[in-house]
């Protein structure tokens, strides 16, 4: 009957629009477009004016359907060299990854960070300064452990960064994996040379060997850095712009004020 052969003709209202939820976008200075978000986590943008049909799966991804990459960043010697932290769907697997292309193909980490014991395994945030040599915050989810870890060959294996003041205590280093957290980076003209603040604290530390050993350099007596983001300055060593994001006495605290934009240009002396 008329009924049982009708074929409804179904029209796409949203076909050509981003509806990925974003958490980062990165363009290095080769011009590698990279974009970071939920449930597929990586985009590499080669024509800005198309909307992109194909992003990164993980390789060893349990669920191929969803996964997330929290933060990238690129290596100063080789600003096509990326690394990506990502996590599966049930943040228990970690699938960070990097590319040696400029976000094109991409390669598990040979050996993966300590996670968290709770939640966010894969979360957190990276800074790279050569290909061979990165620092890692992983997400604590509001727990003690663990704290930043460094890599001086590729990600095959990892130790924990010590700092000036023995600092043991990691809550809010990396407070929750749905942050934009970016609190670590890399000098862009300084091999080996890393900065990084404690977002529970708003302490700033320096590292000039490769992120085994962090020295304190200046001290913002403040806390709960929800968003903050630490950043280089491509082609100035020792310049770094910071804006620490919303600041609480008490997590969930959102509409506190975010504090100042404030730069420096000694490495975070001043």
């Amino acid at each position: 009957n008329a009924a049982s052969s009708y074929v409804p003709n179904l029209v796409s209202q949203s076909l050509g629009i981003e509806e990925i939820v974003a958490n980062q976008v990165l363009w290095t200075p080769n011009d590698d477009l990279v974009l970071a978000g939920w449930d597929k986590p990586i985009w590499k943008v080669t024509y800005p004016d198309a909307f992109p049909t194909e992003f990164f799966f993980p390789p060893t991804s349990p669920t191929k359907a969803i996964n997330h990459c929290w933060h990238m960043d690129y290596a100063t010697s080789d600003p096509d060299f990326i690394v990506a932290l990502i996590s599966d769907q049930t943040f228990t697997v970690n699938l960070s990854s990097y590319s040696s292309d400029g976000g094109t193909t991409w390669t598990r980490f040979p050996a993966d960070p300590t996670g968290s014991a709770y939640l966010g395994d894969g979360a957190g945030a990276v800074a790279v300064s050569t290909a061979s040599n990165w620092v890692i915050v992983p997400d604590t989810n509001g727990q003690s452990t663990p704290g930043p870890q460094y890599t001086t060959n590729g990600g095959a294996t990892w130790n924990y960064c010590t700092f000036s003041d023995a600092m043991s205590e990691w809550f809010g280093s990396h407070l929750a994996y749905y942050l934009n957290h970016f609190c670590v980076c890399a000098d862009r003209v300084l091999a080996n040379t890393f900065y990084y603040i404690h977002g529970a604290y708003g302490k700033v530390y320096k590292s000039t060997d490769s992120g085994a050993n962090f020295t304190l350099m200046h001290d913002f007596a403040a806390s709960y850095y929800y968003h903050c983001k630490l950043k280089s300055v491509p082609g100035k060593s020792g310049h770094l712009w910071f804006t620490p994001g919303p600041i609480s006495s008490s997590f969930g605290d959102w509409g506190s004020p975010s504090g100042s934009f404030v730069r420096s240009i000694d490495g975070g002396d001043t």
